[in-house]
């Protein structure tokens, strides 16, 4: 997904990444929503082979959270499922084309 993130929070005013990795963890760590989590250190798998956790979806065979193996996985399920929950953290994606205007 090429472009850059930024959160428009007024708390997060100078969060801007080009990684949708980083963006996860952002919501995670600094939003504290409470659902988003993942096993270890960013971009870790855990030993399945998955790198996010959603604790508000039930699994497969009922376990209490959905798995996802990718950033972008995970990104489209908050998108789609939980798209509500992240119109308060209004991150954004800002086209190369912005970006590279507000760097002249």
């Amino acid at each position: 997904m090429p472009g850059l993130f930024s959160c428009t929070d007024e708390t997060c005013q100078w969060f801007y990444t080009e990684d949708l990795g980083e963006v996860l963890d952002h919501i995670r760590s600094t939003h504290r929503n409470g659902f988003v989590k993942r096993p270890s250190a960013l971009g870790t798998p855990d030993s399945h082979g998955h790198r996010w956790y959603c604790f508000r979806c039930i699994g497969k065979l009922g376990k209490d959270h959905k798995s996802f193996d990718t950033h972008r996985a995970m990104w489209d399920h908050l998108n789609a499922a939980h798209d509500c929950c992240l119109d308060t953290i209004e991150i954004t994606l800002l086209s190369t084309s912005a970006r590279a205007r507000d760097d002249l």
